[in-house]
C-alpha cells in the first residue's frame, strides 16, 4: 500500500514561512522586554532624568571598541546656559553590561583637583577632556563570550553664580570591551 503525501512542496513552504513568522514576533517581544529591562536598571542606579541634554559626553576620536586594559580619552561638552561642577570622588561611574544587568567596575584612573565646566559658548572653558580605564571584574571577562558592552557615566551638578543647586546632570557613552 503507497501512502500518498497530500501537501505538496509549495504547501510545506508556506507552512514554514507562517511558522517562522508567527515565532518571530515572540522573539521580537523578549528583545524589547530585555532592552526595556536594561534601561529600567541603569535609570535605578543613574536616576538622572537630565541625560544627554546639558552635558553630553564623545570618546575622543569616535572609536567605540577598546581592549580591556585600555585607557579611553573622552571629551565633555556643557550645552546649558549654567557651569557644571564635577565632584571628582563620584563623577565618573563605569558600568558593565553582565546578563542583562548593569554592573559598576572600578577605574584604574584617579582624579584630583577641581573640575568645572562653564556654561556653553565660553570659549575653552565649556569643554574638557578625561581619562578612564575600566578594570572588569574577571568573572566578567572570564564568561564573556562577546564584546562587553561598557557605559561611561558623567555625573555633574549645575551651578547658578557660582551656588550650588543640587540639580544634577549626566552624560554617557557607550563603548564595546573585548575580552
Amino acid at each position: 500500500m503507497e501512502i500518498i503525501n497530500p501537501v505538496k512542496p509549495y504547501q510545506k513552504s508556506i507552512l514554514m514561512l507562517c511558522l517562522f513568522l508567527g515565532v518571530l514576533p515572540s522573539c521580537s517581544n523578549h528583545s524589547q522586554s530585555t532592552s526595556k529591562k536594561i534601561k529600567e536598571n541603569f535609570q535605578t542606579i543613574v536616576p538622572i532624568t537630565d541625560m544627554n541634554k546639558s552635558l553630553q559626553a564623545e570618546v575622543y576620536g569616535g572609536e567605540k571598541n577598546f581592549q580591556s586594559d585600555s585607557a579611553i580619552h573622552l571629551r565633555l561638552y556643557n550645552k546649558s546656559p549654567h557651569s557644571i561642577f564635577f565632584p571628582l570622588d563620584s563623577h565618573i561611574k563605569l558600568l558593565m553590561l553582565s546578563d542583562a544587568e548593569w554592573v559598576q567596575v572600578k577605574n584604574e584612573m584617579t582624579y584630583s583637583g577641581l573640575l568645572q565646566l562653564a556654561s556653553q559658548g565660553t570659549p575653552l572653558l565649556d569643554s574638557n577632556t578625561t581619562w578612564v580605564r575600566p578594570i572588569p571584574g574577571k568573572n566578567i571577562m572570564r564568561d564573556a563570550k562577546e564584546n562587553i558592552l561598557l557605559r561611561i557615566v558623567m555625573i555633574g551638578e549645575i551651578m547658578e553664580n557660582d551656588v550650588h543647586t543640587g540639580t544634577l546632570v549626566g552624560a554617557y557613552v557607550d563603548v564595546y570591551i573585548t575580552p
